[in-house]
């Protein structure tokens, strides 16, 4: 899968370049550029068709159902419902760990007061 092969490069362009200053510094510009990758169109449709897939059509439902919601809240929800880290949601969307918990305690907010199917399993993930 692509983004198992997105990790592989990172771990592998790690190994080869964990030694040295210079090394590491050709480590960071590669990071960073599959950092860009995530931020993609394509990873992103692919990521949200994973979390449909996986949490009872759940990004399908917020979209038509929750009023407000922005297609960033949509790549954030994505990243929330697949498991990632408060530290890597921040780091992905370039937001401060502060602005990421206000940020899920409004969406809670937003979906708890929309018509959605499965709201209460899609809140249990969104508490999680």
């Amino acid at each position: 899968h692509r983004n198992f092969e997105m990790l592989d490069n990172i771990c592998n362009e790690y190994y080869e370049n964990k030694d040295t200053d210079k090394g590491l510094k050709r480590f960071v510009s590669s990071f960073e550029t599959e950092i860009n990758k995530i931020n993609s169109t394509d990873f992103l449709f692919e990521l949200e068709k994973i979390v449909n897939a996986c949490w009872y059509n759940a990004i399908s439902e917020i979209k038509e159902n929750v009023d407000g919601i922005t297609q960033d809240d949509i790549k954030f929800i994505c990243l929330y419902m697949s498991g990632f880290s408060t530290r890597t949601i921040c780091l992905l969307l370039d937001i401060k760990p502060g602005n990421f918990y206000n940020k899920i305690k409004r969406l809670r907010d937003k979906v708890t007061i929309a018509d959605i199917k499965n709201k209460n399993k899609i809140l249990e993930k969104l508490r999680k």
